[in-house]
């Protein structure tokens, strides 16, 4: 469609200019943005996105100066039409224009997943967040009956869980229905990560605990070992929509996959001295720390700079593994309380691993719903089956420092008082069982 148009040589030409930093503009944006443009570039080339889509990412990107967070949106497919120009969507982007919200509609990259993606502002997040909570809250389903809302049954008294059952909801469904218990299924905003997200009634809450703690003693006999279940609240659950670029990346349908595969090759300068520039660890005073703090889907590991990272580069085997992690993004570090043949290490992508002022303390977070990367004393990864899940490895080894302590109390008295528990539904109807 565009092979032989001038236009998409010179859309080519920015692309390898901005990867030299030879374009003004583009020195301010980071390697996962390009990483977009490249992947637009290469679109348009093939004749999958048009001049005008590209065109649009890349005066908000550089209106933002790179300063954008990308966000998973669910849709309902309407079949033959495609769903953005379908008028009902378009009335919720319409509000959020209304609010002042500057965003940028994402190529579609699989039309067929029923999922948009926006880049939102960094500076209208917040803003965002409040519109995206009304826009799911009218999404609610899982069940075959329509109420008139949570709220009616439970006088807005509900709480918010996540629970490892993606693709798995008649594991659940049956028996719920048979123990009474009120509850909806939020829309899954991170398809493949195993989690989905439900509102539960807080009368009900003490059954579906007990129903869970059987469900994981019975898996636990069989051999299978299943994270806790996990309370959140409205800000967490919406975290769960937002992606990395890599993260969109890995929505497009097969044909755009194969297609930008084809042009993968080894990194240049430009990519190598940015991916070096964004693996350094961050201070933990970093606008990131303050997210992960108040995201109820991690806990926080203090980690002691001279007890548990700088002994390992005593030996020259910890010398060269510390620097091949360091390399490829990882923080290693050795796990307290495990020495020895007996020693254990935890290996955490950089970050979400920050370092204290003076530099003797690290501080990591990690995913309550997953089991970390710990390696044996021969620096191997330990099999699935032997590793803890998150809290079960913090209980064990670790402990907050004072400072720690201090700062988590700081940043959450700074940060907006919300009703974990009192989440209060929407009047619209609601998919309920």
């Amino acid at each position: 469609m565009y092979n032989n148009n001038r236009d998409t040589e010179e859309v080519l030409l920015y692309i390898k200019k901005a990867t030299m930093f030879m374009d003004p503009a583009m020195k301010l944006l980071g390697l996962g943005t390009i990483k977009l443009f490249q992947l637009f570039a290469r679109m348009i080339k093939e004749g999958k996105l048009s001049q005008h889509e590209f065109k649009d990412f890349q005066e908000f990107a550089k209106l933002t100066e790179g300063k954008f967070s990308l966000v998973n949106i669910p849709i309902e497919s309407d079949g033959s039409t495609k769903f953005l120009g379908a008028k009902s969507f378009g009335n919720e982007l319409d509000e959020l224009k209304k609010e002042g919200i500057r965003f940028s509609i994402m190529p579609d990259l699989n039309k067929e997943d029923n999922f948009v993606q926006l880049a939102v502002m960094d500076e209208d997040r917040e803003k965002f967040r409040a519109w995206n909570q009304r826009y799911l809250m009218k999404r609610m389903g899982g069940g075959e009956h329509n109420l008139a809302s949570l709220e009616a049954l439970t006088s807005g008294q509900t709480s918010l869980i996540s629970i490892p059952f993606e693709g798995k909801e008649k594991i659940f469904q049956n028996d719920f229905q048979t123990l009474g218990i009120n509850y909806s299924i939020l829309p899954d905003l991170k398809v493949g990560d195993g989690q989905i997200q439900l509102v539960i009634a807080n009368s009900d809450m003490q059954k579906v605990e007990h129903w869970y703690k059987l469900y994981q003693e019975k898996r636990l006999r069989q051999g299978e070992s299943i994270p806790d279940m996990n309370p959140i609240d409205m800000d967490t659950y919406q975290k769960t929509g937002d992606m990395t670029p890599d993260e969109y990346m890995e929505t497009a349908a097969d044909d755009i996959k194969e297609m930008n595969q084809k042009y993968e090759r080894e990194p240049g300068t430009f990519e190598k001295t940015m991916s070096e520039k964004e693996s350094i660890i961050q201070s933990d005073e970093n606008v990131a720390y303050s997210e992960f703090e108040n995201d109820l889907r991690y806990q926080k590991f203090t980690i002691n700079d001279g007890t548990l990272v700088q002994p390992i580069a005593q030996s020259q085997t910890g010398k060269m593994k510390m620097q091949e992690f360091g390399e490829k993004g990882y923080f290693i570090s050795r796990i307290p309380g495990t020495k020895g043949k007996d020693v254990q290490y935890l290996v955490i992508e950089k970050e979400q691993v920050f370092v204290s002022k003076d530099g003797q303390t690290y501080t990591a977070f990690l995913d309550k719903s997953k089991k970390p990367m710990v390696f044996d004393n021969n620096f191997k990864l330990v099999a699935g089956g032997k590793r803890k899940f998150t809290e079960e490895l913090f209980k064990n080894h670790y402990d907050l420092s004072s400072r720690e302590q201090n700062l988590t109390q700081s940043i959450r008295n700074a940060a907006p008082k919300k009703a974990v528990n009192k989440a209060k539904s929407p009047t619209v109807p609601l998919k309920t069982k």
